[in-house]
């Protein structure tokens, strides 16, 4: 059976139209796109996602990656982008995350692909810290700084960023890398219950050499175990007793 083949072309010329629906035809001196991917970007920001997928019958990942086989890549990719915005669509996100860190260097710029990144479900966006974590493709301290900053994280990636800390606590490097090290009491705030007594348990692992600053992390860590553990007692159970 054959496939219908898609094909795109920007426009010639601007409409005389165009103006009704906030359309610059005047290219601005910093874009980067020429002057018809201008006008093309500016058309595609205007249509629903739903329409290119109704359309073409391609899904959000078959769409990036033939939008990147014609000569119009960026203009329809940041104006896709542009919508997505708005419209936080669970598959397009994913569609540029996959797309993003699938073939890096080649797919959306990194600042792009953390916003999107904040746009999905808690659980979803875990899913790409742990494949990073995973494979050694963004720093420890960039996973630890993105996990730190709002829900209690699910277990699996709380247990292997605790795993990767405790790892490099026993083999005393944790002490020089003084960008993770200072996140420490703010990844502990996040970290699953599950995984409060291993990450309680970086604070055994001593290291020759190590400051009074690092021990001051250290016992820091300690603190903030022992605090999490505190206000989880104080939590009502959720399991129904029988008077």
């Amino acid at each position: 059976m054959l496939r219908q083949h898609w094909v795109i072309d920007a426009p010639a010329a601007a409409g005389s139209d165009w103006a009704a629906d906030q359309l610059i035809a005047e290219r601005p001196q910093s874009e980067k796109l020429g002057e018809r991917g201008w006008w093309l970007f500016q058309l595609v920001r205007q249509v629903p996602l739903a329409w290119w997928t109704e359309t073409t019958g391609m899904t959000p990942a078959e769409l990036l990656g033939w939008a990147r086989k014609t000569d119009w890549a960026e203009a329809l990719q940041r104006g896709w982008f542009d919508v997505l915005g708005a419209a936080r669509e669970i598959d397009w996100c994913e569609a540029f995350l996959d797309h993003a860190f699938g073939d890096l260097g080649a797919g959306i710029e990194s600042h792009r692909a953390a916003q999107v990144l904040g746009w999905l479900p808690q659980a979803r966006r875990e899913r790409y810290w742990l494949r990073h974590l995973q494979q050694g493709t963004l720093p420890l301290s960039a996973l630890i700084a993105a996990a730190s900053g709002g829900e209690t994280l699910g277990p699996q990636l709380s247990q292997a960023l605790t795993e990767q800390l405790l790892t490099r606590a026993r083999a005393g490097t944790l002490k020089d890398d003084y960008t993770v090290r200072a996140m420490l009491a703010d990844f502990g705030a996040v970290v699953h219950p599950d995984c409060l007594s291993a990450y309680g348990s970086i604070a055994d692992q001593r290291a020759a050499g190590e400051t009074a600053a690092y021990a001051d992390m250290l016992q820091a860590v300690v603190q903030t175990a022992a605090l999490r553990r505190a206000l989880i007692a104080l939590q009502p159970d959720p399991t129904p007793r029988t008077p």
